[in-house]
C-alpha cells in the first residue's frame, strides 16, 4: 500500500520505485537472438495456492455501482471464463478516520465500524463488503482480513493517516488492547452473522513505513517492540474468542522485503510461533532468498501480499509497459522468494488519481465519478499468470530468469510464460527432457501493444523440446497438455518447506561445492531438523569438515545412529548417511546435535544440506556415484574391470576428479581413456534380485569418435541390452527400461572399444525395480 504519488518515502526508496518500473530493468538474462531454458521438473519448489487483490480502496466505490456493472468487475477478476481467475481477496477492516477531516482521498475515506469508543455500526462500509461477497461467489476461496489503521480516536494523532512525523508510532500502548479487540470483534461478526470465515487477520500494514498525519490515505507506523505486543495480542484475543480454528494471525506486510526478513529475525519465538504465515510486500530490498529461509526455517506460509506499479509510460490504458513491468516483478517474486501467492495492490485504481500523477496504477482504471472503466494492458499481464497457473500447480525450475514454469500433477498440465522486455524478437527452445512423458502444445496466449491475452498459434512440439518466437516487449504464455512426472529420484535442498528447524540454526548461501551454494548449520546441543518425505529410500548429503561434529541420525523415531562429520580438511555435498530400504510411503528423517564430536576436531558442528529421496525404487547399484574411493584410483570399488582382448587395457577405466569434467554431483566420476587405442569393459554384478522389470540409467558425457560407446545390461535371464552413448559436452541421461530380470542376478556396465584419446564419463548409475 505504498502511497500512490505522495508518499514521502527515502529517497533510496523512491529510486528503487522509479528503476523497477523503467522499461527493460529485468536483466535476469541478456535478450539474445535465441537460448535454450531447460525446465526442470526435479526442482520443485512452492505450490501455488493463488492469485490476489487487495480491496482497497476501490470495493468502498464500485460496491455501489448498478448491480450489473459490479458484477462485471467481479467477474473481469474473479473468474476464469470471462476473468483472470484471482481467487485471493484481502479485505481491508477500516480504523476510519475523523469526519471533520477531509485529506483522505475519497476511495480511500473507508468507513470504520466502530464510530466511537465501544460503540460499532455494522451498516457501514457496505460497498467493500458487497465486492467481498461477489468476489467470494466467483472463486475467491482464500479471504484475509488487514488494518492500515486503528480508529482515529484510539491514536495519538487523531488522525488516521499517521503521526507527526510519520516515522513514531501513532498508537499508545494503553490502547493495544481496544485495538486488537476492535479488530478481533469485527473478525468474529463477519463470521457469527455474515457467514465470512478470514482465514488470516494481519493487525498491522507496512508497519515499517513512514505515516504522516493530513496523507491522503490510512496508515500507522509501529516499532519492532510494538508490532510483537500487538500481535501476540492478537492471537490470544482469537483464541479467547474462539476464532483460532478458522483464523490465524499473519504478519506484517513490510513494504521492503529486506526489513520483512531484519524484523522477522528479531522477532522473540513467543511472536512467531504466535504467527502462520509472513506476509511481505516488494516495494523495497532485495532479499528474497533470505525471506524464504525465514518462512521456511519457521514452519510458516509465505505470500507475497501487494505489490503494485504506475509503470514508466505515463497515463495509459494500451501501452503495454506496465504490464511488462508487473510480470518482471511476479516473475522475480515467485521464483526467488518461494511465494505461494501473489497479490497484486489495486485490481482497480482511479482513473481521476492517475490522470493527474501521469501513472498507470492499477489493473483496470476506474471512472468513479461517471461509473465507467478501462480495461489495461496491466490486467492482461496479470492474466497471463493468474488465469493459467492455478492453485495446485507446483513451480518448478526453469534456467531462465524470463521463465516462469509450474506444472499439475494432477492435470497433467505444464505452463510456462515467457516475458521478453526487448525491443527485438528472441527465439527460444524449451528443453522439457526431464519430465517422463510430454504433450503437445494446447494453446498459446500472449499480451503485447496490439495483443490482449490474445490466442495465438501453439508452436509445434519435437521431441521433448518446443522453439517459440518471444515477440519483442510482450508476455506469452504456454500451456502443455500429457505432462507427467515419475522421478526415481528427487534431490531437495535444504531451504525446501520438506525441511523443518527446532533450536538454534544459521544460515549461509555463499558456501562453495555445497548443493545450491547454501547450508544451514548448528552447534547447539540437542537442536535438530527434520525432513519429511515420501519414499523408500533417503540419503543425507553434507559436508565433512574439521570443525564438525557427531550427528545423530534416525528415521520414523527409530534408533539413531551417530555419525563422525570430522575431516580434516572440508569435504561439501557427500554421501553422509543412507537409510535402510523403508516402505513405500510417507517417512520423517531426524538429525540431532549431539554437542559431542571427534578428538580432532575443534568444535562440534551439524549442517544440513540436501537429501535425496527414492520415490520409485531402490537404486540396488553398488557405489552409483564412484565416490567410495574416496579420491583418483584405478581401482574402482564395486565395479571390476575387464580388460579387452588383448588383456592390455586394465588402466583404460578408472575414476577421478574433475580435471576437464566435473563431476555430476559429489567429487569422483568414472573415466574411459587412454592415449593410445583400447577396448574396456567396466561392470558391475547385482544379485538377489526378484523376477520383474528394471530400469538401468546414469549420467554420461563423451568426446565421441569410438566405435563402439554403450552402457550394458546383460546376464539378466534375457538378450543383451545396450544404450548408446554419444557425443555430448554436458551431462546427459541415459536408460535402458524394461530389463526383465528373471533369474536373480543381473549385470551392469560401460563398453569402449576406442581410437586414442576418445573418452567418456559416467556418473550417477541408478539400477532399480520398477
Amino acid at each position: 500500500m505504498v502511497l500512490r504519488r505522495l508518499k514521502p518515502v527515502s529517497l533510496a526508496l523512491s529510486i528503487l520505485l522509479l528503476l523497477s518500473a523503467a522499461p527493460g530493468i529485468f536483466t535476469g538474462r541478456a535478450y539474445a537472438a535465441a537460448y535454450t531454458a531447460v525446465v526442470s521438473p526435479s526442482d520443485q519448489r512452492q505450490t501455488v495456492e493463488g492469485w490476489g487483490t487487495s480491496l482497497s480502496w476501490w470495493a468502498n466505490m464500485v460496491g455501489g455501482w448498478p448491480s450489473t456493472t459490479r458484477g462485471t468487475i467481479a467477474d473481469l477478476l474473479f473468474t476464469t471464463t470471462s476473468g483472470i481467475g484471482l481467487n485471493v481477496a484481502r479485505y481491508n477492516i477500516s480504523g476510519g478516520d475523523n469526519p471533520s477531516h477531509t485529506h483522505l482521498r475519497p476511495d480511500a475515506a473507508v468507513p470504520g465500524y466502530m464510530t466511537s469508543a465501544g460503540v460499532y455500526d455494522w451498516t457501514r462500509d457496505a460497498n467493500q463488503r458487497t465486492m467481498l461477497s461477489l468476489a467470494m461467489a466467483r472463486g475467491a476461496n482464500h479471504v484475509e482480513a488487514v488494518n492500515y489503521s486503528p480508529p482515529y480516536f484510539m491514536t495519538i494523532s487523531g488522525d488516521s493517516a499517521g503521526n507527526n512525523p510519520g516515522y513514531i508510532d501513532n498508537l499508545a500502548s494503553s490502547n493495544y488492547g481496544a485495538f486488537v479487540d476492535y479488530l478481533t470483534e469485527v473478525v468474529k461478526h463477519f463470521r457469527d452473522s455474515w457467514g465470512v470465515n478470514f482465514e488470516y487477520l494481519d493487525p498491522l500494514n507496512e508497519p515499517d513505513g513512514s505515516w504522516t498525519a493530513g496523507g491522503p490515505q490510512e496508515g500507522a507506523h509501529f516499532d519492532a517492540a510494538s508490532q510483537e505486543a500487538i500481535i501476540q495480542q492478537t492471537y490470544n484475543s482469537l483464541n479467547t474468542k474462539g476464532l483460532l480454528s478458522t483464523t490465524k494471525v499473519t504478519a506484517s506486510d513490510f513494504q521492503s522485503v529486506d526489513t520483512a526478513v531484519s524484523q522477522w529475525n528479531g522477532f522473540s519465538s513467543t511472536t512467531k510461533n504466535d504467527v502462520a504465515k509472513i506476509n511481505f510486500h516488494t516495494y523495497g530490498g532485495s532479499n528474497r532468498s533470505g525471506i524464504q529461509v525465514a518462512a521456511a526455517t519457521s514452519g510458516k506460509k509465505l505470500w507475497m501480499s501487494e505489490y503494485g506499479t504506475g509503470g514508466s509510460a505515463g497515463h495509459t490504458h494500451t501501452d503495454v509497459q506496465p504490464g511488462l513491468a508487473l510480470a518482471s516483478m511476479i516473475m522475480k517474486d515467485m521464483k526467488e522468494s518461494g511465494a505461494s501467492v501473489w497479490a497484486v495492490w489495486d485490481a482497480l485504481e482511479s482513473e481521476s488519481e492517475d490522470v493527474g500523477g501521469n501513472t498507470s496504477w492499477g489493473l483496470i482504471h476506474a471512472d468513479y465519478a461517471n461509473q465507467t472503466y478501462n480495461v489495461t494492458k496491466q490486467y492482461y499481464a496479470m492474466g497471463n499468470f493468474s488465469k493459467y497457473i492455478r492453485e495446485g500447480y507446483k513451480i518448478v525450475g526453469v534456467n531462465d530468469a524470463n521463465s516462469l514454469a509450474a506444472w499439475d500433477p494432477a492435470s497433467q498440465k505444464l505452463v510456462v510464460v515467457t516475458l521478453n522486455n526487448s525491443s527485438t524478437s528472441n527465439s527460444v527452445t524449451y528443453d522439457l527432457s526431464g519430465f517422463t512423458t510430454v504433450g503437445t502444445p494446447a494453446s498459446a496466449y500472449r499480451t503485447s501493444n496490439t495483443e490482449s491475452l490474445a490466442s495465438v498459434t501453439a508452436p509445434t512440439m519435437s521431441g521433448k523440446q518446443f522453439t517459440a518466437t518471444a515477440n519483442a516487449n510482450s508476455i506469452t504464455t504456454y500451456v502443455i497438455s500429457g505432462v507427467t512426472y515419475a522421478p526415481t529420484q528427487q534431490t531437495i535442498n535444504d531451504t525446501a518447506s520438506a525441511f523443518t528447524y527446532n533450536g538454534t540454526w544459521n544460515y549461509y548461501n555463499g558456501q562453495t561445492g555445497a548443493y545450491n551454494n547454501d547450508v544451514h548449520y548448528s552447534n547447539t546441543t540437542n537442536s535438530y531438523f527434520q525432513v519429511n518425505f515420501t519414499g523408500t529410500n533417503i540419503v543425507l548429503s553434507g559436508p565433512k569438515s574439521s570443525d564438525s561434529g557427531i550427528m545423530a541420525v534416525s528415521v520414523d523415531g527409530g534408533t539413531a545412529t551417530n555419525v563422525d562429520l570430522y575431516s580434516a580438511s572440508r569435504v561439501d555435498n557427500i554421501p553422509l548417511w543412507t537409510s535402510s530400504t523403508l516402505a513405500s510411503g510417507a517417512h520423517t528423517l531426524k538429525v540431532t546435535v549431539t554437542g559431542t564430536k571427534n578428538a580432532s576436531s575443534s568444535n562440534t558442528f551439524v549442517s544440513a544440506d540436501s537429501v535425496t529421496v527414492s520415490t520409485a525404487g531402490v537404486n540396488l547399484a553398488t557405489n552409483p556415484g564412484f565416490e567410495a574411493n574416496g579420491s583418483s584410483s584405478q581401482t574402482i570399488t564395486s565395479w571390476s574391470t575387464w580388460p579387452g582382448t588383448a588383456g592390455t587395457d586394465a588402466d583404460a577405466d578408472y575414476v577421478e576428479t574433475s580435471a576437464q569434467v566435473v563431476p555430476h554431483t559429489g567429487n569422483l566420476k568414472l573415466v574411459h581413456w587412454k592415449a593410445s587405442a583400447y577396448q574396456v569393459y567396466t561392470y558391475q554384478v547385482v544379485t538377489g534380485l526378484p523376477s520383474g522389470l528394471y530400469t538401468l540409467k546414469a549420467w554420461v558425457q563423451s568426446s565421441g569418435g569410438q566405435s563402439t560407446a554403450w552402457m550394458v545390461a546383460k546376464n539378466y535371464g534375457g538378450s543383451q541390452l545396450t544404450a548408446n552413448i554419444g557425443a555430448a559436452s554436458t551431462w546427459t541421461q541415459i536408460s535402458i527400461p524394461n530389463i526383465n530380470v528373471t533369474n536373480g542376478t543381473a549385470e551392469i556396465a560401460f563398453y569402449s572399444i576406442a581410437n586414442a584419446n576418445n573418452w567418456l564419463a559416467a556418473d550417477d548409475v541408478e539400477f532399480y525395480k520398477q
